[in-house]
């Protein structure tokens, strides 16, 4: 893990990370503002880490930590689907200008991207970053008669 100080290290005094409340610390390398430390262990779920400058005297001066949350629990099998909303399941030429479509069932910690492809060929349309919800798609640049779409979340 890193991080970074304000000020200056005196002489003999060191940076120390610790991930358990205090029960153990580990000495990071600190140079020009950044210091920088390895082994330190972090727990699954929200916690905290904690920062403290000591001396060769053992003399400690407590820095600002920083909460964080590890998520060790794999997501359920994916689940995500895109429905394009149109009554007679047919996009025609008046209709490609705004198709409207919903994204579903995209875990809460992902994003999901929808291309669009034609048989026909033209440019597929990729739209990146989407949540559940619905929008709308320009599709006017795809050719042919057949259209496809491919979901993908991560």
């Amino acid at each position: 893990m890193s991080g970074t100080y304000t000020g200056s290290l005196g002489a003999g005094e060191s940076i120390q990370v610790s991930a358990d409340g205090g029960a153990n610390w580990v000495t990071a390398s600190a140079s020009a503002g950044t210091f920088s430390a390895s082994g330190v262990t972090l727990s699954s779920g929200a916690n905290a880490l904690s920062v403290r400058t000591i001396d060769t005297a053992g003399n400690t001066t407590a820095g600002t930590g920083h909460n964080y949350t590890l998520d060790t629990v794999a997501d359920t099998a994916p689940t995500a689907s895109v429905t394009i909303n149109d009554v007679d399941g047919y996009i025609n030429n008046s209709e490609k200008a705004a198709v409207s479509y919903t994204v579903a069932n995209v875990d809460g910690d992902a994003t999901a991207s929808v291309t669009f492809s034609s048989t026909g060929g033209g440019t597929p349309v990729v739209v990146n970053n989407l949540g559940n919800g619905t929008t709308t798609v320009d599709l006017s640049g795809l050719r042919g008669r057949r259209r496809s779409l491919r979901l993908a979340a991560s």
